[in-house]
C-alpha cells in the first residue's frame, strides 16, 4: 500500500500543440498526478488514456491504455472547466499518456517515470 506520510500532489497541465515528447517527469511512489486543462483545452472536449496501473494488484502491461475518468469538483450543472484526471502512483516503473481533442485519433504519447 501506498505510504500516506508521502503523498503529494504533482498537477501536469494539458496545451494544445505541445510537445512534451521529448521529456521526462519524475514522480515518486505515494504520489498522485491530476491532469488538469489549459484554458484553451477547457472547453473542448478532451479524452485521457494511460498505460499506467491504476491499481497495486494490476500487471503493469505497455500496450494495455485505459481511458481516465474526469473529477469534476465544481457544483454547478454546466461548468467543467476545473475538470481534472487523477493517476495514484503505486507502482514504480515507466508509464505514457495521450489525450484527444474532440474526437481525433491523433495520438502523442508523453511518457512517466515513478521511482
Amino acid at each position: 500500500m501506498c505510504s500516506v506520510h508521502d503523498e503529494q500532489v504533482r498537477i501536469l497541465i494539458l496545451n494544445e500543440n505541445e510537445d512534451n515528447n521529448e521529456e521526462l517527469f519524475r514522480l515518486k511512489t505515494g504520489w498522485t498526478l491530476q491532469i488538469v486543462l489549459s484554458a484553451g483545452l477547457s472547453a473542448r472536449k478532451i479524452r485521457i488514456f494511460s498505460n499506467a496501473c491504476l491499481n497495486e494488484n494490476d500487471q503493469f502491461q505497455r500496450n494495455n491504455y485505459q481511458e481516465l475518468k474526469w473529477v469534476y469538483p465544481s457544483n454547478t450543472k454546466y461548468d467543467d472547466s476545473n475538470r481534472y484526471v487523477s493517476i495514484l502512483c503505486c507502482k514504480s516503473g515507466s508509464f505514457h499518456y495521450y489525450f484527444t481533442i474532440d474526437g481525433t485519433t491523433y495520438v502523442k504519447k508523453i511518457f512517466l517515470n515513478l521511482y
